[in-house]
């Protein structure tokens, strides 16, 4: 990353922990496009979370593999740094049927935790 990118990056998320936020990625290991993975999880994640104040998606993007298709998906959340929030977060993307090996990165300390949203997946199985 380059100096200023980081300056950047690590500038609002201290702006968000003031503001009792963490800046936090949930990588999604499913192949789906950016259309449906609107559809799936980030419109219902989204009204989810408002809806209880516990936080928002900010945006989101697709990893590509080097033939061009798709690894993971990936949502940016802003959430509030409660257990309450973590585990809504995880709830609603089991009903919504997050694939295994899915996780949330959550940008609260360095390093960054990450956080299975299958209880029983193991950290070193998780998408990287």
């Amino acid at each position: 990353m380059a100096i200023l990118e980081q300056i950047f990056f690590h500038s609002f998320r201290l702006y968000l922990w003031f503001r009792g936020l963490a800046l936090c990625d949930l990588l999604i290991a499913e192949q789906i496009l950016p259309m449906d993975r609107g559809e799936k999880y980030e419109r219902p994640l989204g009204r989810e979370l408002q809806g209880k104040r516990l936080g928002r998606v900010v945006g989101a993007g697709t990893m590509m593999k080097s033939d061009k298709t798709i690894a993971w998906v990936q949502l940016d959340l802003e959430l509030k740094r409660s257990r309450i929030a973590i585990e809504s977060t995880r709830r609603v993307l089991l009903d919504l049927g997050v694939p295994r090996r899915s996780c949330l990165i959550i940008y609260d300390s360095t390093p960054p935790r990450k956080v299975p949203i299958h209880t029983d997946d193991r950290i070193e199985d998780l998408v990287e």
